[in-house]
């Protein structure tokens, strides 16, 4: 799951720079021992921009690893020197967001084959886990959970959220 970062070349009105063709030319790492000081050249994502004629750029990154990288934009030779770079920094904790979740319309809920994706979607599924209805079939010893029905969860109260077989014997049930 890539998160999505802006680059805007000069200063005022971001049309003015339409059409650049812009490169990442310096995306290193920070805190990788693979080189001196920590230091580790990456190749950075390819550049693009936001819609014709726009002025904005936008990249693509996973910003999973649990280090800085620092990067310097080109924009391109037909900008004058001050509008030419854009610098930045691509902080660890941005991968927290990305993993939490940010917005309580995540649909990472997983199903019963599926584990959910971010925090808040496993937040979810135990909330639909601890209020749906489960069911024991005696016949065929198998527990089934389904979620509770929300609209807020994107899960009907049909979903199957788990089943297991339950052995029954004198002292206790096991779950397998």
């Amino acid at each position: 799951m890539g998160k999505v970062y802006a680059l805007n070349f000069g200063s005022g009105n971001p049309q003015v720079n339409a059409g650049l063709s812009p490169t990442l030319f310096i995306f290193r790492a920070i805190g990788i021992s693979t080189y001196p000081n920590g230091v580790t050249n990456i190749i950075g994502p390819t550049v693009i921009e936001l819609g014709v004629s726009s002025g904005f750029y936008t990249f693509t990154y996973d910003p999973s690893p649990t280090f800085a990288i620092f990067f310097v934009a080109d924009g391109g030779s037909a900008l004058i020197s001050p509008d030419r770079y854009v610098k930045g920094v691509l902080d660890p904790i941005q991968s927290v967001d990305v993993k939490v979740g940010t917005n309580l319309d995540d649909i990472g809920n997983g199903s019963s084959a599926i584990d959910p994706i971010t925090v808040m979607g496993l937040v979810k599924r135990l909330y639909a886990f601890n209020e749906g209805q489960a069911t024991f079939v005696k016949g065929t010893a198998l527990w089934s959970v389904y979620a509770k029905g929300s609209t807020v969860l994107n899960m009907g109260a049909s979903t199957l959220l788990m089943q297991k077989t339950l052995t029954n014997t004198v002292s206790q049930a096991t779950k397998t």
